[in-house]
């Protein structure tokens, strides 16, 4: 039909590894993934439930797919 577009529903092709840090060391969490229209928001569970992080103090990079924590 006239004025529709199609989209692709995003699929998660590579997850992040899982990692063993050192105390004061950076730890990056990286994503990839297919689709139209991806957008990224890293989450942290808070054992009730899951809560969005945002860019400040120790974290950075919340909206994009390299996640990092300082």
């Amino acid at each position: 039909m006239v004025g529709e577009t199609s989209c692709v529903a995003p699929v998660i092709t590579g997850g992040p590894a899982s990692q063993t840090v050192t105390y004061g060391t950076d730890a990056t969490f990286t994503v990839t993934a297919a689709g139209s229209g991806v957008t990224y928001k890293w989450q942290e569970d808070k054992g009730s439930g899951f809560a969005d992080l945002t860019d400040g103090g120790i974290y950075s990079g919340s909206a994009t797919s390299a996640f990092k924590t300082h």
